[in-house]
């Protein structure tokens, strides 16, 4: 069987060349599966690759998909931790106003904007901007050379 070669993406993902899996006949791998007894954990985990082995093949094939979904388990860690802390927020009302400035610091991020920087803007000008204006003050909004009048 041909070993993967491994390139970077522009993105900085792995990207594997394609494997022919055409190589790897089913009715081989059938037969390794009963030199081992099928209730023994070689056995069930011999079996559930059996199982999924048509799934499996397709991501060696197309090469540019992910055996594991890392990058997304990556992005809502945070929020899976927030939410927890959430739990021990005294009230609910602190729940969401907690909730609510976590939300802003993640629109922070997924834009490319300091929050401390965004944060400390946004103070500063949300006294003299009208209920109109608010929405420029949210971070997908937001530049920080804009002034907080209408």
């Amino acid at each position: 069987m041909p070993i993967n070669k491994i390139t970077k993406h522009k993105n900085n993902a792995e990207v594997k060349e394609p494997i022919d899996t055409e190589e790897i006949s089913c009715e081989r791998k059938k037969d390794n599966q009963y030199k081992v007894l099928p209730k023994s954990p070689i056995g069930k985990a011999i079996g559930y690759f059996l199982n999924q082995w048509k799934k499996l093949s397709r991501v060696l094939e197309a090469g540019k998909l992910q055996l594991d979904n890392n990058q997304i388990e990556h992005k809502i860690r945070p929020l899976a931790l927030g939410r927890k802390n959430y739990l021990f927020a005294d009230n609910h009302q602190a729940g969401q106003n907690i909730g609510m400035v976590y939300f802003f610091f993640a629109t922070c991020k997924e834009h490319n904007i300091n929050p401390y920087d965004w944060l400390n803007d946004v103070l500063e000008k949300i006294a003299e901007t009208s209920m109109i204006g608010l929405e420029k003050l949210l971070p997908q909004n937001w530049s920080p050379e804009e002034t907080g009048e209408d």
